[in-house]
């Protein structure tokens, strides 16, 4: 994959020409008592702030132009310039809205917009770049949230919540077409994470009373345990390459971004540091 430069980070006041590879990871951090955007560069091992504004930010994702979005504490869409810094509310006709990831083909970012009528319920909207278009691609009862994009952007993996106790992961196509159950048993199933092969999906479940990192083969439908450690590990991502996952774990007693290859292998720190990380997804 060739190389993207995020060029000019506002750092102290001024400008400067520090660049974050293909292999920059953006997280959140907790900082002065908020979550705050920051971005992580493999090469460098260097941390960089992207936000300092006083709210707690959640769920940021790459989008299309080498810019970060995400969503304000209180389900506002939000645009942080890399050049700048500046953050600026967008879609604001989507609010209240959560879980912005954009498709790799840069054309549709894909939000779950909250219901105000009705508690507890969503559906999974398509906005175009452009701002001018929006679709309706989930509809019915329940949350639906925490879409993961096919690698081609022709398709989402998305969870459906099932009652308080459970959640499925369910696939739909990208024009509202073809929807179906992909993981369904009696636990919280969460977080999916579509490989850039296309070939594995890998998820967040609970099912054997603590929150593992499993994997699914789209081809057989064969799942596996990729993680089996005391403590929370979820928010799996993939690298650009396919070969590593990042993922939120809590085996070093607070929340931290660890990695392991894609088959569960050689688990590692990869970003720590005196403030809890998590939402690690790389570009």
């Amino acid at each position: 994959m060739s190389r993207c430069w995020i060029l000019c980070l506002l750092v102290c006041g001024s400008l400067t020409t520090a660049a974050f590879a293909s292999e920059s990871i953006v997280h959140l951090r907790l900082t002065e008592g908020y979550w705050q955007v920051w971005v992580y560069d493999e090469v460098s091992t260097e941390g960089r702030a992207l936000t300092a504004t006083p709210f707690d930010k959640r769920d940021p994702c790459w989008g299309p132009d080498g810019d970060v979005t995400f969503r304000s504490h209180n389900n506002e869409l939000y645009r942080v310039e890399s050049a700048t810094l500046r953050e600026s509310q967008v879609y604001a006709e989507a609010t209240p809205a959560v879980d912005p990831t954009w498709s790799p083909d840069g054309m549709h970012l894909a939000v779950s917009r909250l219901r105000t009528d009705v508690r507890d319920t969503s559906s999974i909207w398509l906005l175009s770049v452009e701002g001018k278009e929006r679709n309706v691609i989930t509809r019915g009862p329940g949350l639906q949230i925490q879409s993961t994009w096919s690698p081609d952007s022709h398709a989402l993996a998305y969870v459906r919540t099932d009652g308080p106790t459970r959640s499925q992961i369910l696939r739909v196509a990208a024009d509202g077409s073809e929807g179906a159950v992909v993981v369904k048993n009696d636990a919280h199933n969460q977080h999916p994470a579509w490989s850039p092969d296309g070939k594995t999906l890998v998820f967040t479940s609970d099912r054997t009373g603590d929150f593992e990192i499993w994997s699914r083969d789209w081809k057989t439908g064969k799942e596996r345990r990729l993680t089996n450690s005391p403590g929370i590990d979820t928010e799996p991502a993939w690298s650009p390459d396919g070969q590593r996952l990042a993922f939120t774990s809590m085996r070093g007693g607070k929340l931290e971004i660890w990695q392991m290859d894609r088959e569960g292998n050689d688990p590692l720190p990869l970003i720590a540091g005196s403030g809890a990380v998590k939402e690690a997804r790389w570009r």
